[in-house]
């Protein structure tokens, strides 16, 4: 099989609302096992467990997300599923850009394995890059990070989990990055912890024609730094890490949907608050000032 996927979002502020690529792959299956080849939904973003938030942010800087050319392995058997993938990288780069992967001649590695038993299922898996963003300047540097979710139902409830801990996850969409080792030629990822938790119900109307559901979005990341002292911000911004001033994030945002037919209407509140402060020596963030954003987002879908 296979499938090509577009949408008018565009991938930049310079060019919002053109056509751009979402996934293009071909896919064989051979029941148990399938090969897929193209660009898809980065193995750390899982489509079966990932918030339903009205915003389009979809849960990040505290969700991995990240669309990249791939070659993904798939086997089944029984209840367990087993997925390892090589990926390149694409509108969703890291420091540098797409080049820093590319000049290290190591794909990004991502081994997962995921359980299911009923209603509950669960997954670990573990991811490395290997970035060369300025080749016989500085030394490749190694990042790994290790992930797990699990879906489970509760009292009529419907419970969504996902935990990260990871390095250099800039280029999915969330803090982090690479800074250099002061004096030195040596670099460092920085080390983020994030968690997301959401929580979702919903029943039908006597008639049975409108379905409602209530949910709750709630997700923590925090900056941990790096293993060495010392560290510094590289030279040029497109080395820079994202969000290298920010101590920790945290939302809050309940939300409620109503769906009669195909139209759906749709309403989040959004809290979000980030401390921002300086960085020190060692990659952390000191003399962190909260400061927390408010919005309230209406959305409504015709689906055919």
């Amino acid at each position: 099989s296979g499938l090509i996927e577009t949408s008018f979002f565009g991938s930049a502020e310079t060019n919002i609302n053109t056509l751009r690529m979402r996934h293009a792959w071909v896919n064989l299956d051979w029941e148990q096992t399938n090969l897929l080849v193209g660009q898809y939904w980065h193995p750390l973003f899982v489509p079966q467990s990932f918030p339903g938030t009205v915003s389009f942010s979809t849960g990040t800087p505290f969700q991995a997300f990240s669309r990249n050319p791939q070659v993904r392995l798939t086997h089944t058997q029984g209840g367990l599923t087993a997925i390892v993938a090589a990926l390149t990288q694409r509108d969703f780069t890291g420091p540098g850009g797409s080049e820093s992967l590319q000049n290290s001649a190591v794909p990004n590695l991502h081994a997962q394995l995921q359980g299911t038993a009923g209603d509950v299922q669960g997954g670990i898996g573990i991811d490395f890059k290997r970035l060369d963003i300025v080749p016989h300047r500085y030394e490749p540097v190694n990042s790994f990070s290790w992930f797990g979710f699990l879906n489970l139902p509760i009292a009529g409830l419907t419970s969504k989990s996902y935990v990260i801990y990871g390095e250099n996850l800039q280029d999915q969409m969330m803090l982090g990055g690479i800074v250099r080792k002061a004096e030195s030629d040596r670099l460092s990822p920085i080390r983020i912890f994030s968690f997301w938790q959401e929580f979702t119900t919903g029943f039908r109307n006597e008639n049975g024609r409108a379905q409602y559901e209530w949910g709750l979005f709630a997700g923590y990341s925090q900056n941990l730094g790096t293993n060495r002292d010392e560290v510094t911000l590289l030279s040029s911004p497109e080395f820079s890490p994202r969000g290298s001033n920010i101590d920790y994030l945290y939302r809050i945002a309940p939300r409620f949907q109503v769906q009669s037919g195909p139209v759906r209407f749709s309403l989040e509140a959004d809290m979000t608050t980030a401390a921002y402060g300086s960085m020190k020596s060692d990659g952390t963030v000191t003399d962190a000032d909260p400061v927390t954003n408010f919005r309230l987002l209406l959305g409504a879908w015709l689906f055919f």
